[in-house]
């Protein structure tokens, strides 16, 4: 993918990941991110240039805004309300089920409430940045019609055809999508 590989070499990290956590967004979620950050999006005709209108739209605060005192960046910030929003729509069983599948390094003995679960799962993740990566990954696909996912899949050359259920497009994305 040539786009990609020159993208790499003429932006910063930061940015790079902000662009591998967009490219699987959905068109709907792009815009929703676009209106959160007053971001003009109507002269957009392709995804990419959604992409880097918001990429370039978050560069420039995250320039301006004077580091946090905290450990926390300001893209964390959203990306941990993304995934409270995201897991707060799952029942205790799910939220388990997730996190035996995806994320075995978190530990939920001790944590029952569902708010407790999200509570510990997101802090978990904080000091994992491939658990945080493989939520924002769920979060992303969840939020995909199952045409969305296949699209995802074919792009990404991931073969679906075992899969019936959605949460297997899901299962099979995340365990195949680097």
């Amino acid at each position: 993918d040539h786009h990609h590989n020159s993208y790499q070499n003429h932006y910063p990290l930061q940015q790079q990941q902000r662009h591998a956590q967009y490219a699987s967004t959905s068109i709907s979620q792009l815009k929703t991110e676009a209106r959160r950050l007053n971001v003009d999006l109507s002269n957009c005709i392709e995804r990419s240039e959604m992409i880097d209108h918001l990429i370039q739209a978050t560069s420039e605060t995250t320039t301006t805004t004077p580091p946090q005192s905290s450990g926390d960046h300001p893209e964390n910030e959203t990306t941990t309300t993304m995934i409270v929003h995201e897991l707060s729509q799952w029942n205790t069983s799910q939220l388990v089920t997730l996190v035996q599948q995806h994320c075995p390094t978190i530990k939920l003995e001790g944590h029952e409430t569902e708010s407790e679960l999200i509570f510990h799962i997101v802090e978990a993740s904080k000091d994992q940045p491939d658990v945080q990566n493989k939520l924002v990954k769920l979060c992303n696909f969840t939020n995909m019609s199952i045409s969305e996912l296949r699209q995802y899949a074919k792009h990404h050359h991931i073969d679906l055809s075992q899969c019936i259920e959605r949460s297997e497009m899901i299962q099979t994305l995340l365990l195949l999508s680097s």
